[in-house]
């Protein structure tokens, strides 16, 4: 069996930390064997765990990670190990081993060393990573953020791999939609797609959300090749489908990163899973409710999907953002609403392909902000990062901007967020599109300060 793929290599040097970069730019043909492959980190249960996932593709024994201090010693074992077989649907009925398994008693953001395999399918090569950061710590990380990644013209990605490279970021954040599709060509299109992330989310958490672009086979794709994501939701429901039922619910869950408490949530439930609506939208309450008795640790809340809640590209702005931000008419469980009445600080999805930054947003209202400064915001920020570029490339402005959208581009780049501290949140747009002068190329083209001096539901802020 034989499998194309694009790559490069660029070595780097840090802190006597050797990384193999593999990019996009000599093609060559392999042979599939069994030995592992698309290697990815996602954060654990806590920050004292990493947990990685990787393909084999012919047979495989016990899926186990081996790591440790020392390049040379990996004299640690992790723990949590399994393996589950994901069968494509496809006209060829692959069979493809997904395997999970968890470091555990990892030191607050100490450099570890770490290689995956079996003794039957044999271990991949050594990658590196650092821990996370401890929750509440005021250590501040930069995370990339960026939805719609394709396997073609996937702009975004040598930029990235640079950053992560010279160490400028600690985390990145897909809104959804990969590889275009993960189905495609029997599920090799995804393999494809996880090979060429590989570099990066081999070395730092790849954390995701799921997008339309991965709805067939009912997210089977998505949901098993991201299996490792730190599911504080259950299982999935039977109402999900026959193949992802039972397994960890990546659709949506929640974590902490230092100052910053993330919630990833289905936007695509909203149009294709309509009883597992009241499910999510419960969960996200209990959730935001949790979190607003803790937010003297965790003081921001970002929340993330795929589709947009507020936009002014095209059609999407229409009928389909209203279907998520007010959920279904007649019955409610809208998502701005929870956004509004517990005070998330900022929601980030993809979708559109192109870059919009706007205001706190309620009810079609600016809440907040002037320019690239958002001082005590009245509601929620919202911002679309979709523009990594693929295969159906640009998506223009066809509509006039609100006046609660405060920049907007349709070229390709990336997003960055710092939260410096429990006030002070930093998020700029880079843009990295071959389409335009060279001179702009990891240019940033727009960037916000988001102040809040006190957190919590927005109608108690000011009281």
């Amino acid at each position: 069996q034989q499998d194309t793929i694009w790559f490069t290599c660029i070595v780097d040097v840090m802190a006597q930390r050797y990384m193999l970069l593999c990019g996009a730019l000599l093609l060559v043909t392999r042979t599939l064997s069994s030995l592992p492959e698309q290697v990815h980190l996602a954060l654990g249960e806590d920050p004292t765990q990493m947990s990685v996932s990787w393909v084999t593709q012919i047979g495989s024994g016990t899926p186990q990670v081996e790591y440790g201090l020392d390049m040379k010693r990996l004299d640690r074992a992790g723990h949590s190990s399994y393996k589950k077989i994901l069968h494509d649907r496809g006209a060829d009925k692959r069979n493809i081993t997904i395997n999970v398994a968890v470091m555990t008693g990892l030191g607050p953001r100490q450099h570890y060393f770490y290689h995956v395999g079996d003794e039957v399918s044999g271990w991949s090569d050594v990658f590196t990573f650092q821990a996370a950061h401890p929750v509440g710590s005021t250590d501040p990380y930069w995370m990339i953020v960026y939805g719609d990644l394709g396997t073609t013209n996937a702009q975004v990605l040598l930029p990235v791999w640079r950053e992560v490279a010279s160490g400028n970021a600690s985390y990145i954040l897909h809104v959804g939609d990969f590889a275009y599709d993960m189905y495609k060509e029997n599920g090799r299109r995804a393999d494809t797609f996880m090979r060429m992330i590989e570099p990066v989310a081999s070395t730092v958490p790849y954390m995701v959300c799921l997008g339309n672009h991965e709805s067939h086979y009912n997210f089977l794709h998505y949901t098993m090749r991201f299996m490792n994501q730190p599911s504080n939701s259950g299982t999935l429901p039977n109402d999900a489908g026959e193949e992802v039922a039972g397994l960890p619910n990546n659709w949506f869950f929640s974590y902490d990163i230092g100052l910053v408490h993330f919630i990833a949530f289905s936007t695509e439930i909203y149009f294709d899973y309509p009883s597992l609506i009241p499910l999510q939208w419960h969960w996200l309450q209990k959730d935001l409710d949790e979190v607003n008795n803790r937010r003297n640790i965790t003081p921001w809340v970002v929340l993330y999907g795929h589709r947009s809640i507020y936009c002014s590209c095209d059609s999407d702005c229409g009928a389909d953002a209203t279907l998520v931000r007010d959920g279904p008419k007649g019955e409610g469980y809208g998502i701005e609403e929870l956004a509004y009445n517990y005070g998330v600080d900022l929601f980030i999805n993809g979708h559109e392909h192109d870059y919009e930054r706007n205001y706190a947003v309620y009810n079609f209202t600016h809440m907040g902000g002037n320019g690239s400064m958002v001082v005590d915001p009245n509601a929620t920020v919202y911002i679309i990062s979709g523009a990594a570029g693929s295969r159906e490339k640009h998506e223009p402005f066809k509509l006039l901007q609100p006046v609660y959208s405060a920049f907007r581009s349709d070229t390709y780049g990336y997003s960055k967020m710092k939260a410096f501290n429990s006030t002070h949140l930093y998020w700029m747009q880079i843009e990295t599109d071959t389409g335009q002068p060279k001179d702009d190329i990891g240019k940033v083209i727009d960037e916000m300060w988001l102040i809040v001096h006190k957190h919590g539901p927005f109608k108690k802020r000011h009281i």
